[in-house]
C-alpha cells in the first residue's frame, strides 16, 4: 500500500502468506532440516510443524529428558545479516522474560550448525491442541461464555507482558493457542512475542516524509522502531496502522477486534489491506447487537468492546485486566448473581446459620421478653407494664438493625474470600476479630445509614428506597476498604451507579421477601380452630425472627453485587484480595502462593541470551 498523505512515511505491506527475505526472495528452510538432525547435541528434530516469514518451527525431542519440545529456527539467509540475528535474539529475550501459565514457556536459546550453515534456535514447550484461528475458521463464532473465558486468560497473559514492559503488537487468533486440559476443557496460551516492543529499550526516531520506504513483512519477527508498521492488518490498532510508537493500549485494541470476531464471526473491518488500514484509523466499528448464532449480545458487553475499539488510546480500558473484568461483569445478568448467592448460602449453610443466630441473639431476647409479657398479661398492669412494653417495642427494630449490620459485615468479608480465595477456609472467629477491630466505624456508619434511610422514607417513600439502593454497599466498603461515614456512603453511591438496576431489584428483594414470609407466617392455622388470641399473638411475635433465615441471603446478594460493581469499574479482584489485616495471620502456603521470583531482566546492550 502506498500512502497518499505526504506527511506520513510510505508504507509497503507484504501479505502474511508471501513473506520475503532481505533480498526479496521467498523464505526458505535451513539445509539439514530433516528428521534426525541434532542441534547442539541436545535437540533431535522430528518433523516440520510450520514455516513462517523468518524461519520454521519443528517438533523435536530433548535428548536429556526424552520429552517433546517445539524448536523455532531462523532461516540461514537471515543469519548472514546481523540485523536479523538481533531480531531473533530480541525475540528470545522478550519471551524469556515472561513466566506465566497462559504464555508459552521458552526454555532455551542458542546457535548451532546445520550442514554448512549456522542457525539460531529458540526452544519452547510443545503444545497439543489448536489455535483459536482454526476454531473460528471452522465454527465461525463462539458463545459469549466461551468468549469471556478465553479473553480472561488472554488478558491475564497480556497484562503480565505489559507489566514486564512488553507490548505484543501481533495479537490475533492464530497467536492464541487452546490446549486441552484433560478435563474436558482447555487452557489458553499466548504465542509469539517475536515483534514485541521492549519499553525499557531505546527506539529509533520516527520516520519523516523524507525517509526511505519502510518495508514491513507481516509475518516476521522484527526489531521495533517508531515509524514501522508491524503486525497483521485485521487486528492492528489505529496508531499501529500509522506507524507510530506503541504502548500497551495498542494490544487492547487488538483484543477488542478478536473479541468482536469471536462473537460476530468476522472482525469489525474486512476487505483489501488498504481499506482495512484506513478503516482502523477512521471507520466506525459495527455495534454488536446479536452474535452470529442470533443470540442477543448484552448491551454492556457491546459497550465494553466498543471502548476497547476506541480510536483514541486514552479512551480505551486502562489495562488488559480491567478489560477482562469489565467483560466478565457485563456478561453476567442479575439472575446469575442471585443463583450464586443462593449456592453460597446452601454450601455454607451451617456457618451462615450459626452466624445469623449469634447476631440475632439480642433480637431473640427482646422477642421472647415481649412474648412473655403479652402472654402473661403484663403489658397493661400498672404504669411499669406499658412502659416496659414500649421499651421492648423500641428495642425490637434496633436489635433487628444490629443483627443485620453484624450479618452483613461478616458475610461481606466471608463472601469476598469465598469468591476470590476459595482455598482458604476462614473460621467465623477470624471474621469476628476483624469485625471487632472495625466495630466503631461499622456501628457509626450503620446508625447514620438508618437515619438517612428513615429520613428518606419520612419525606416520601421513593426517596427512602433510592437512598437504600444507592448506599447498600456501605458494609463491604467499611470492612474491605477501611472507609466510614460520609466517605463510605459516597463510595457506595459510586459503586451502586454502575449496576443501578440490579441494586433496585435487590432492595425490592430485601423488602418483599421478609414481608411475604411475615404475611404467610401471620396466617396461623390455629385461628381456624378458634384459638385466635394467644396463639396468633405468639405466632406474630415469633415471625419477626424470620430474619435469621432471610438476612444472610440478602447480605450475600449485596456482597456479590459489591464485587460485580468493582469489576464494572475495571477494578481487579486482586485488589480485593488484599487482606484487611495485611500479611499477619497468613498461612505458610498463602505466603508461598503470593511470592514469586522477580521478572528476568536483560541488559539491552549485551549480546547474550537471557539468563535466569
Amino acid at each position: 500500500m502506498e500512502a497518499s498523505d505526504p506527511s506520513r512515511p510510505t508504507l509497503r505491506v507484504v501479505p502474511i502468506d508471501e513473506p520475503e527475505g532481505l533480498d526479496g526472495s521467498a523464505t526458505g528452510g535451513a539445509p539439514g532440516e530433516i528428521p534426525g538432525t541434532t542441534l547442539s547435541a541436545k535437540y533431535r528434530l522430528e518433523r516440520l510443524l510450520g514455516r513462517g516469514g523468518m524461519g520454521s518451527v519443528h517438533l523435536a525431542t530433548h535428548l536429556g529428558t526424552g520429552r517433546y519440545v517445539a524448536v523455532k529456527l531462523i532461516a540461514p539467509q537471515f543469519m548472514r545479516n546481523a540485523h536479523f540475528v538481533e531480531r531473533f535474539r530480541r525475540e528470545a529475550r522478550a519471551a524469556g522474560r515472561l513466566r506465566h501459565p497462559h504464555i508459552v514457556d521458552v526454555t532455551d536459546f542458542g546457535f548451532s550448525r546445520l550442514g554448512e550453515d549456522e542457525v539460531a534456535y529458540l526452544v519452547m514447550e510443545y503444545l497439543d491442541g489448536c489455535s483459536l484461528g482454526q476454531v473460528l475458521r471452522e465454527e465461525g463464532s463462539l458463545p459469549l461464555p466461551r468468549v469471556v473465558e478465553i479473553l480472561e486468560q488472554v488478558c491475564s497473559a497480556v497484562h503480565e507482558a505489559h507489566q514486564a514492559g512488553i507490548v505484543h503488537r501481533d495479537l490475533k487468533p492464530d497467536n492464541i493457542w487452546l490446549e486441552p486440559d484433560r478435563l474436558g476443557g482447555f487452557r489458553v496460551k499466548v504465542l509469539d512475542f517475536g515483534i514485541a516492543q521492549l519499553a525499557d529499550e531505546a527506539v529509533l526516531p520516527s520516520s519523516t516524509a523524507s525517509s526511505p520506504p519502510l518495508e514491513a513483512p507481516m509475518a516476521t519477527a522484527a526489531l521495533t522502531r517508531a515509524g514501522a508498521v508491524l503486525g497483521t492488518p485485521l487486528y492492528m490498532s489505529p496508531e499501529q496502522c500509522r506507524g507510530q510508537a506503541l504502548d500497551p493500549r495498542s494490544d487492547l485494541y487488538s483484543l477488542g477486534v478478536i473479541a468482536h470476531q469471536m462473537l460476530a464471526g468476522a472482525p469489525p473491518f474486512d476487505g483489501p489491506v488498504e481499506r482495512v488500514l484506513e478503516a482502523h484509523q477512521s471507520g466506525v466499528p459495527p455495534r454488536l447487537r446479536r452474535d452470529r448464532r442470533g443470540v442477543r449480545v448484552p448491551a454492556g458487553v457491546a459497550q465494553v468492546l466498543g471502548s476497547a475499539l476506541e480510536k483514541d488510546p486514552a479512551r480505551r480500558p486502562p489495562t488488559a485486566l480491567s478489560l477482562a473484568q469489565g467483560l466478565r461483569a457485563r456478561s453476567q445478568g442479575i439472575g446469575q448473581v442471585y443463583r450464586r448467592a443462593f449456592a453460597l448460602y446452601c454450601e455454607h449453610f451451617p456457618m451462615v446459620a450459626r452466624l445469623s443466630l449469634i447476631a440475632h441473639l439480642p433480637l431473640l431476647v427482646v422477642v421472647l421478653a415481649t412474648l412473655g409479657m403479652s402472654l402473661g398479661g403484663l403489658e397493661t398492669r400498672g404504669i411499669a407494664g406499658p412502659v416496659a412494653a414500649g421499651i421492648l417495642r423500641l428495642l425490637n427494630p434496633l436489635a433487628a438493625v444490629l443483627a443485620a449490620t453484624l450479618v452483613s459485615g461478616v458475610l461481606a468479608l466471608l463472601a469476598v474470600h469465598w469468591e476470590v480465595a476459595p482455598l482458604r477456609s476462614l473460621p467465623l472467629r477470624w471474621a469476628f476479630d476483624l469485625l471487632r477491630r472495625r466495630a466503631g466505624p461499622l456501628l457509626r456508619t450503620s446508625a447514620l445509614s438508618l437515619v438517612r434511610v428513615l429520613g428518606g422514607f419520612a419525606l416520601l417513600v421513593l426517596p427512602g428506597f433510592a437512598v437504600w439502593a444507592l448506599e447498600a454497599f456501605w458494609a463491604p466498603v467499611v470492612l474491605m476498604e477501611g472507609l466510614s461515614g460520609r466517605e463510605a456512603f459516597s463510595r457506595s453511591r459510586r459503586l451502586a451507579r454502575r449496576c443501578l438496576g440490579a441494586m433496585a431489584l435487590t432492595v425490592a428483594f430485601l423488602v418483599l421477601v421478609p414481608a411475604m414470609v411475615h404475611g404467610v407466617l401471620g396466617m396461623d392455622p390455629a385461628s381456624a380452630r378458634g384459638d385466635v388470641g394467644t396463639a396468633r399473638r405468639a405466632w406474630v411475635e415469633l415471625s419477626s425472627l424470620v430474619g435469621i433465615l432471610t438476612t444472610p441471603l440478602g447480605s450475600l446478594v449485596v456482597a456479590l453485587l459489591y464485587l460485580r460493581a468493582r469489576q464494572l469499574g475495571g477494578e481487579t479482584l486482586e485488589e480485593v484480595m488484599t487482606r484487611a489485616d495485611g500479611e499477619a495471620g497468613l498461612a505458610e502456603w498463602e505466603r508461598r502462593m503470593r511470592t514469586r521470583l522477580p521478572r528476568t531482566r536483560t541488559d539491552p546492550a549485551s549480546g547474550s541470551a537471557p539468563r535466569p
